[in-house]
């Protein structure tokens, strides 16, 4: 009896150490051995993506799961295999396998593609609020000179002239402390830049050339090069320290106002478009405006001319040049200069040298009303 019972004890007994053997061949048999990624190395331009694919050995091993890691994720980030690339640089993507802690690497390397789109820049030393008013079609994108970058769609134009509703068109930026800093911004399609009462010390707008609307009055600019700026329409660059303007490229130009600055040089010479001119407040001893035959305003006051002939601007109907150095004979070579078409015109000829001695006459029987000052 006793030698049954201990026979079936070592049946039993080896019974159960097949089964327990056989389990873990089996275990063996189906656990991972390793990993590998679908690439060793990807170069990526900023923003872009790519899917890296984690290929776990054996095919029949049971978990096969894996975890992803990025070594910088301000460089690049990576979920679930989807690498994005954010800022140029280089940064591993690590995948691991939850089984075994198998793992690979794959370098990926970002890299800052030049942005071609046309660039303006605006230099200032204005501490505080900074606000540019802009409109144009497509994207464009601000770095502020501080390392902030703003990149959005630029609103439509249709509005932008419209004060109350201007302010979807406003991109403001806070500054603190009042250092010299230069802001970049770039769109192939910005129509209208507005950056008046920045404290702008130099503005460079040349590579727009699909600019049309050029606001960048009460600024401290002392030089504005817009010989690219063929599209120009309208320009408004007053209470600035500028001492020449030539503007001989910008045939399509319409209104110009550059009134208080200390311009000794204005060229207008190919401007036979323009209809508003502004040029008061300056240091202009030589006004040439025979090319601008569509002229209807022209105020000149407050400069240092003598001689001012209108004879070919027909269309005429304000002309103010108070405050400048005619003598009574130069205001009557003007007055013979101006037009004798019907409608209402008007001419300011106060605190001139000549003033009280002039024949005003000349100009009334043109039917032109002459008054001293506009004020």
């Amino acid at each position: 009896m006793k030698r049954l019972l201990l026979r079936c004890f070592f049946i039993v007994l080896s019974a159960v150490l097949l089964i327990t053997c056989n389990k873990k061949e089996d275990e063996n048999k189906f656990s991972v051995t390793g990993v590998s990624l679908s690439k060793a190395e990807i170069t990526l331009e900023v923003g872009a993506i790519e899917t890296l694919t984690a290929l776990v050995e054996p095919a029949d091993a049971l978990d096969k799961s894996v975890t992803w890691e990025s070594s910088n994720e301000t460089i690049a980030t990576v979920l679930n295999g989807v690498v994005e690339a954010k800022v140029a640089g280089t940064a591993y993507i690590q995948v691991t396998t939850n089984d075994g802690g198998h793992y690979d690497l794959c370098k990926v390397t970002v890299i800052d593609v030049e942005d071609k789109r046309a660039a303006m820049t605006l230099t200032t030393t204005k501490g505080g609020e900074f606000i540019i008013y802009m409109a144009g079609t497509g994207t464009m994108s601000i770095n502020w000179g501080d390392g902030s970058v703003t990149e959005t769609l630029l609103p439509a134009d249709e509005d932008i002239f419209d004060i109350e509703k201007r302010g979807k068109f406003a991109f403001k930026y806070d500054y603190v402390g009042n250092f010299t800093r230069t802001i970049t911004i770039k769109g192939d399609n910005i129509t209208h830049l507005y950056c008046y009462g920045n404290g702008l010390t130099s503005l460079d707008v040349i590579e727009n050339v699909v600019l049309t609307y050029l606001h960048c009055y009460d600024n401290n600019l002392t030089d504005l090069d817009l010989s690219e700026n063929m599209a120009l329409i309208e320009l408004d660059c007053s209470s600035n320290r500028l001492s020449t303007l030539d503007l001989s490229s910008n045939k399509e130009l319409l209104k110009l106002f550059c009134f208080e600055n200390q311009l000794i040089s204005l060229n207008i010479g190919n401007n036979s478009k323009l209809v508003y001119l502004f040029c008061d407040y300056n240091k202009l001893a030589n006004l040439n405006v025979s090319q601008n035959v569509m002229l209807q305003e022209l105020w000149c006051d407050a400069n240092y001319l003598s001689t001012l002939n209108v004879t070919n601007n027909t269309n005429l109907t304000t002309l103010g040049c108070s405050m400048n150095e005619f003598t009574a004979d130069g205001l009557n070579a003007l007055f013979e200069t101006l037009h004798n078409n019907d409608g209402n015109k008007t001419i300011y000829i106060g605190e001139n040298p000549g003033t009280n001695e002039c024949d005003t006459s000349i100009a009334t029987e043109k039917g032109w009303k002459v008054e001293y000052n506009w004020w």
